[in-house]
């Protein structure tokens, strides 16, 4: 990011719960992973994801998973105390997204994991209105060309993601809500979350 790691942009990070149903299993299998939401430059809000999270086939070579679909969405993100993203959240907001209302779209090329859905519909489960408070602009969104000039191999990275500690779901106090990772090219990729303090 451009302009630094300030708590605005730190809380974007959002957890994805998706549910599909497959046809030759008797239950839902479901997936989890980091969402963002993106205003993009038609001023519509845009929930960002990776196609592996939406796609369960998208990594399963087997072929066991195809023909699934996506049953349900849920979104877990933050809210901002009196409205203040400057400041750190103490509170999480649950969301359903109305799967059918909107097509989730995948990037040109297969190889690229990315996933979107443009202008997404909310239920907050009986919470009232949906409340949207953390989000990139798309100016802010660094493309191929600002990489190549301002990274080289090796620099370290730092970016916002949702940690899974375990089977519970930590405090926003608990969990750094961010993670590092090397730039590399030719050894792989080194990441990891930072220790909690």
């Amino acid at each position: 990011m451009f302009t630094g790691l300030s708590n605005s942009h730190l809380y974007t990070a959002s957890r994805i719960r998706v549910e599909f149903q497959v046809p030759e299993l008797d239950g839902p299998k479901a997936t989890l992973g980091t969402a963002f939401f993106v205003r993009n430059k038609h001023g519509q809000m845009c929930l960002i994801t990776n196609r592996h999270v939406l796609d369960l086939d998208y990594t399963e070579r087997s072929g066991k998973y195809r023909g699934a679909s996506v049953s349900r969405i849920t979104v877990e993100t933050f809210l901002a105390p009196q409205l203040d993203t400057n400041a750190k959240p103490m509170e999480r907001h649950v969301a359903n997204l109305f799967v059918a209302a909107r097509p989730i779209r995948f990037a040109t090329q297969y190889a690229e994991d990315v996933a979107c859905i443009v202008n997404p519909v909310f239920d907050s489960q009986g919470a009232g209105p949906a409340r949207l408070e953390y989000f990139f602009d798309y100016d802010l969104l660094a493309d191929d060309e600002w990489i190549e000039s301002h990274l080289s191999i090796c620099d370290f990275v730092v970016f916002p993601g949702r940690p899974q500690v375990g089977s519970a779901t930590p405090s926003p106090s608990k969990v750094p809500p961010w993670k590092i990772q090397e730039h590399s090219s030719n050894c792989g990729l080194k990441s990891g979350w930072p220790s909690q303090a």
